[in-house]
């Protein structure tokens, strides 16, 4: 479930909404529910995720990058030798 509820708005636009908020009668300083907490956790590891997939992609381009490049100083040498 996503943390912001969707609704449609006026010409075609997609409008965003806070999510709806629990009222709680034991005061300010209660302890989160499950669900609440479950939705935190997941949304950290969604954050988490994202992170590591932008670092994959980050060593997958240098990789690229230096290799190209080590082709290119020794593309005499490989002629050469085939």
């Amino acid at each position: 479930m996503s943390v912001f509820a969707f609704q449609p708005a006026v010409c075609g636009r997609v409008a965003m909404s806070s999510p709806p908020t629990s009222k709680s009668h034991s005061g300010a300083n209660a302890a989160p529910s499950a669900p609440t907490a479950a939705k935190t956790q997941l949304v950290q590891n969604v954050g988490r995720f994202r992170w590591i997939i932008c670092t994959v992609l980050l060593l997958g381009v240098m990789k690229n990058y230096m290799d190209r490049q080590v082709i290119g100083v020794l593309k005499t040498t490989l002629q050469h030798d085939l």
